[in-house]
């Protein structure tokens, strides 16, 4: 129901991965919203993919600390991870500011293949100004990283990391 009430407020851009927002009786501090996967909008993401979300904002009162924030769920509705550049970042203005784009980045998307959903907060340091709950659903399709062909079991595992370094010492 969330989802639906969510769509009727977007506005259809034609570009799969960016959400633009309507005029609606509360004001949104968010204007639009970009996903993108290595650097091309997408609602479709593969493991591994370096994954981008960009939230544009506008205010008009100057904002001394504009927050980011996601919180991470699977197919359950289970949070599974959350982030703001509070605690990963800081500040990431040098002065107060009205309108413009924050950005968090994965460089390697450690998601296993599934689908998810993600909760976007906009804040100014501790005041939350807007919460788009269960803005984006997307699957994550699976991908082969070693030449075994093999993938990792999507039903013991949630992430992966794929730079793990293996070691093994034997004696003879």
């Amino acid at each position: 129901m969330n989802a639906y009430l969510i769509k009727s407020i977007l506005k259809n851009t034609g570009q799969s991965g960016s959400q633009e927002f309507t005029a609606q009786k509360k004001e949104s501090y968010i204007s639009a919203i970009e996903f993108l996967c290595d650097k091309r909008p997408s609602e479709l993401l593969y493991m591994g993919c370096e994954f981008e979300i960009r939230m544009y904002f506008k205010s008009k009162i100057e904002l001394e600390y504009p927050m980011l924030g996601i919180i991470l769920y699977d197919s359950y509705g289970t949070p599974l991870l959350c982030f703001n550049n509070k605690n990963y970042q800081g500040n990431l203005v040098l002065n107060p500011v009205k309108e413009g784009m924050l950005s968090l980045t994965f460089p390697s998307l450690q998601l296993m293949s599934g689908i998810y959903s993600m909760d976007i907060y906009f804040a100014n340091l501790f005041s939350d100004l807007d919460v788009k709950r269960n803005i984006f659903q997307f699957q994550v399709e699976p991908r082969h990283f070693r030449d075994t062909g093999e993938t990792l079991n999507d039903k013991l595992n949630k992430f992966f990391i794929k730079d793990l370094i293996w070691k093994a010492e034997v004696n003879k």
